[in-house]
């Protein structure tokens, strides 16, 4: 039975987003089989039956106790302080790369000065390399994200012929796994939960759709809200509802995207009549009181490069909640949507075919049932348990790669890290900045 310390970098507890729910999911299952420890950022609480510790954020060394502890680590990423002790102990280290953060980041910056965007993206390119250099294996959620982090593995000179001989599909080094949902069925314990949110909400007449997670500034909320303004023109019983805008993470900012969510909304005399907003988050045991009472599911996007390696978690909610989904073209899951039959997707930015979307997946009840009998098939495949199998077994039978970059590449790429981390605290708090992280 191994010893595996899960570390989050985001708050698990009660009310979590995507990232607190994987590594809270993630412990359940494979505790199953090993020993396993749960460590999450303040101000995260403690989970029923799993050993959580809650560390100071930022405060990275107060966590290398339970690391010297642990045969294997699974973390999206950790700080140098830590990939040190991973790589002295010889811990096993699994880089989970679900999240292609580099990306991301390039989006989530792009209204920012061109300065800071390549300070941040600096900082980023060091977390994701200390990474790649130092993992045992590494986690993707999709075909598309493998090859993406082949290619940055190949770049850093982390496929050997020693390591291609050892295993030419290179399985050892880098494996498929995707986001997950609940092992049960979505139970309602709320029959009124969307009327807290949907004044005067009818069951028996009103039709909800549900925007199931954050609204980050890749999404694209606005076309969603301007084929409401549409709708609103012939009916009134098609409601939106924004489930969460203000994440659980009280260190996450808040993105410009909801500021202009809220605007449109406004103009176009829709919010708070057709479209709603829940300005916290709701609860992870309570999404299904929202989402099995609703009609549909959406998820829409921009064209650009993180909506390719993306893979939208909050469309895995939809399909465990048998809810239809509306989505944009372009990424994994809009793929999955189309080829397994779970709704509609668009094109990018089309009022029009949003609105007809809207419109089939409410009024078209042959076509209703037939998407959701798809999700009843493919339902199965996406449970936590399902999904993390192959990894405890991986784990049982120690099946990872050995070879590691040297000590001076490895150094490389720990310095150019600390180098992006001191240019991010210069610029964004100056020599006093930089004093206090040297003096911590």
């Amino acid at each position: 039975m191994s010893k595996i310390l899960l570390i989050s970098n985001d708050v698990v507890g009660p009310t979590m987003a995507g990232p607190g729910i994987r590594y809270s999911e993630m412990a359940k299952a494979l505790q199953k089989d090993h020993q396993v420890m749960l460590a999450a950022p303040e101000p995260s609480e403690s989970l029923e039956d799993i050993q959580t510790v809650v560390y100071a954020h930022g405060q990275y060394k107060t966590l290398i106790p339970y690391l010297e502890k642990a045969s294997v680590v699974i973390a999206q990423s950790l700080h140098p302080t830590l990939l040190k002790v991973v790589r002295k102990k010889d811990i096993r280290f699994i880089a989970d790369f679900y999240d292609p953060i580099v990306l991301e980041n390039l989006e989530a910056q792009r209204n920012t000065y061109i300065e800071e965007q390549n300070v941040q993206n600096r900082f980023f390119l060091g977390i994701m390399n200390a990474q790649l250099a130092t993992a045992d294996h590494f986690l993707c959620a999709s075909e598309r994200q493998r090859d993406y982090w082949l290619g940055a593995l190949t770049a850093l000179g982390r496929l050997t012929p020693d390591i291609y001989r050892e295993d030419p599909s290179l399985s050892n080094l880098i494996s498929m796994v995707p986001f997950g949902y609940k092992n049960e069925v979505p139970k309602v314990k709320n029959d009124s939960a969307l009327s807290a949110f949907v004044p005067h909400f009818n069951p028996k007449k009103d039709h909800v759709i549900i925007w199931g997670g954050g609204v980050w500034n890749w999404f694209d909320p606005l076309t969603l809200i301007s084929a409401m303004h549409n709708i609103a023109k012939k009916r009134n019983d098609i409601k939106l509802l924004f489930l969460g805008t203000k994440h659980p993470n009280p260190h996450t900012p808040e993105m410009k995207m909801i500021t202009q969510a809220h605007k449109l909304a406004e103009e176009l005399k829709l919010k708070d009549n057709l479209v709603f907003f829940n300005e916290g988050w709701v609860p992870y045991d309570e999404l299904a009181n929202y989402l099995a009472p609703a009609s549909i599911g959406a998820s829409l996007h921009f064209d650009h490069a993180e909506t390719r390696l993306s893979f939208r978690t909050r469309i895995l909610s939809y399909i465990w909640a048998g809810l239809p989904i509306l989505t944009t073209k372009g990424d994994s899951m809009s793929d999955l949507v189309e080829k397994a039959g779970l709704g509609i997707s668009v094109d990018y930015k089309d009022v029009t075919a949003v609105e007809k979307a809207i419109v089939k997946l409410i009024d078209d009840q042959d076509f209703r049932r037939e998407v959701k009998r798809n999700m009843a098939q493919i339902w199965p495949a996406f449970t936590w348990d399902r999904l993390l199998r192959p990894l405890s077994n991986r784990i049982k039978a120690d099946t990872f790669v050995d070879q590691k970059l040297n000590n001076l590449d490895f150094n490389k790429v720990i310095n150019y890290y600390y180098l992006a981390g001191a240019r991010k605290i210069w610029q964004t708090k100056g020599l006093s900045g930089i004093i206090a992280k040297l003096t911590k």
